[in-house]
């Protein structure tokens, strides 16, 4: 018996067949990242109570900018349409509200932000070099288990803040936000 040395990489179209058929439940949050399917773990306490926060602090964001307000929506644990072997599922996104009233998923050129709760680790560092090459604007990862918060901007410079003070501010959308409001 020979081994297979190539992994199956999967695509948009396979993801589609394994929901319509059940091997994949409709609950589940699963993301396609360079054609491997990865399951987001969403049943931790403190995931929950981050994205509550977050969920809170962006919508509040939203509704004090009247451009931003305009033009853009924030979307929770909602497809990002990368390529036919990438399609994300950001915690929270904030997309322009043209691409969702034509009926498909934002795809890079219409996200203004990404939010990553995440540990900062390999699969972080997957999405991020994914993030950096189809040069989504902004991507915010907050670690809330050790209190880290990066921000990094201009996707394709290597910029990035890391912040762990929880007095610490970052400017988000034209308004300073402590780091702490971030956090649970």
């Amino acid at each position: 018996m020979e081994l297979l040395k190539k992994k199956k990489r999967f695509t948009y179209a396979d993801l589609i067949k394994m929901y319509n058929y059940g091997i994949i439940d409709n609950h589940e949050l699963v993301e396609l990242l360079h054609g491997e399917l990865f399951r987001k773990s969403t049943d931790d306490t403190l995931y929950e109570l981050t994205l509550d926060r977050l969920k809170d602090v962006f919508y509040n964001l939203i509704q004090t900018n009247e451009k931003i307000q305009r033009n853009y929506i924030v979307n929770i644990q909602n497809p990002i349409f990368i390529s036919e072997e990438n399609i994300p599922l950001p915690d929270i996104a904030v997309v322009n509200t043209e691409r969702l009233k034509e009926g498909t998923f934002p795809e890079p050129k219409d996200v203004e932000m990404l939010i990553e709760i995440s540990e900062i680790n390999h699969y972080t560092g997957i999405k991020l070099s994914l993030y950096r090459k189809y040069r989504i604007k902004q991507v915010l990862v907050i670690d809330p288990k050790n209190f880290v918060v990066e921000l990094h901007r201009n996707m394709n410079d290597i910029s990035c803040i890391r912040e762990k003070n929880l007095n610490s501010r970052i400017e988000i959308f034209g308004r300073e936000i402590q780091i702490s409001q971030l956090l649970p």
